[in-house]
């Protein structure tokens, strides 16, 4: 069984992650069941006829609680009674959760208490405190330690039901940051460190043979925590008649933006234009996951400009995508953003070429910084031993190998 309670929405990683996982598991023998939100739309739930839509408002219920034991605990009781309804047929072999905040892993691991022994693998893939309005818990000392109690509880809740129980559990994670979290908090609820897996990004896809091609300029939802309103000023700059300088005028750029929202009046305005310049290519609405790899691939640069606050702690699957894309071709990932947050520091561990932004930046900051970035790094990649780890290894594939071993210990 999978258990993605907040899955009711193609946007985000949740959808390309079960669409790999559960193909794998079947093939492994396994039966899996995919229980998410009863949201999910009914294109969602034709794309993945392992979906049991049935939990009612049990997935991201309310965000101010998030972060406070009380209204964990709270939450976490309005989930229960629906995973112990879910549960009632034959006993699952196997546990395995992913995107689960600690509202939801204190039901599970009720749950699992009353289920027969199993193996239980967790994927930890949002730090402590995330409320995915930035790390407002980094603020004050008191919030951080607020959100670590309860993230704690939340893992001794486990480790309890694992030891009345006798699940076999496994807690892992894809980023080292998250790990450096964690560990602290496993060990306090006396639990070993997560173990590192893949990041859920290639899953073993095959890339075609690419040209080098767009700049990227943006990628994914319209928040504004990832800088978006960079990219737009910088197509606004791009349309300009005046003339790039002679090392930038054979570059094309991409914009690509997938959002429930229609865009405001002023950037659909841009982009209308935009889509006319024979340099510039437009990307908007879902696209197939082939085209997607095949996108990032040809990016010689990405500008990914994120909130260092936003993003202090919360991991960016556009920056594992981009560099395994790049790496999968042997080509180098040139990425340019913020000092300070998670993603400058996965970037140096992974061995991505990484450049700082100045703080606010003009269009012909950006503009110099690409061309600089583009110029003058390695033509090779030259991805660490983490970064090969990470970026190189299939997520289901570990899963489905993990879930094989005779016990869950890393």
């Amino acid at each position: 069984m999978v258990l993605d309670p907040g899955f009711a929405s193609a946007v985000g990683h949740h959808a390309d992650l079960n669409r790999l996982l559960l193909p794998a598991l079947s093939a492994a023998g396994w039966a899996p069941e995919l229980w998410g939100d009863a949201a999910a739309p009914a294109q969602l739930q034709h794309d993945h006829p392992n979906l049991r839509p049935l939990l009612a408002e049990a997935g991201y219920i309310d965000p101010r609680h998030w972060c406070d034991l009380p209204g964990t605990l709270h939450q976490a009781s309005q989930l229960l009674p629906q995973l112990l309804q879910a549960s009632a047929g034959p006993p699952v072999q196997a546990w395995v959760g992913h995107s689960l905040l600690p509202f939801q892993l204190v039901a599970l691991a009720r749950l699992l208490q009353h289920q027969p022994p199993a193996r239980v693998l967790i994927s930890l893939m949002f730090a402590p405190g995330e409320i995915f309005a930035g790390q407002s818990e980094l603020h004050l000392p008191s919030q951080r330690q607020a959100a670590e109690l309860q993230t704690r509880s939340a893992l001794a809740a486990l480790a309890l039901a694992a030891q009345r129980s006798g699940h076999h559990l496994l807690l892992a994670a894809a980023s080292r940051q998250l790990i450096h979290r964690y560990t602290p908090l496993c060990q306090a609820a006396g639990l070993s460190p997560p173990a590192l897996h893949p990041a859920p990004v290639l899953g073993g896809a095959p890339i075609g043979p690419v040209v080098e091609g767009p700049v990227l300029l943006h990628w994914g939802e319209r928040k504004p925590d990832k800088g978006r309103h960079l990219a737009l000023a910088l197509i606004e700059r791009l349309l300009q008649p005046n003339p790039l300088p002679p090392a930038l005028q054979p570059l094309r750029w991409c914009f690509h933006a997938a959002s429930s929202q229609p865009a405001a009046a002023g950037e659909a305005a841009l982009l209308a234009r935009a889509r006319a310049h024979p340099r510039l290519q437009v990307l908007e609405g879902p696209l197939p996951r082939s085209q997607m790899l095949q996108t990032l691939a040809a990016s010689p640069v990405a500008l990914l400009p994120y909130c260092p606050e936003a993003y202090a702690e919360r991991s960016s699957g556009v920056l594992w995508l981009y560099g395994a894309a790049r790496a999968a071709q042997g080509r180098p990932a040139r990425v340019l953003g913020f000092p300070g947050g998670w993603l400058a520091q996965e970037a140096a561990a992974l061995g991505l070429s990484w450049q700082d932004l100045p703080a606010s930046p003009s269009p012909q900051d950006l503009l110099n910084a690409i061309g600089q970035h583009l110029h003058h790094t390695p033509a090779e990649p030259g991805l660490s031993s983490y970064g090969r780890t990470v970026l190189e290894g299939d997520f289901s594939a570990w899963v489905v190998q993990r879930l094989a071993a005779d016990n869950l210990t890393p």
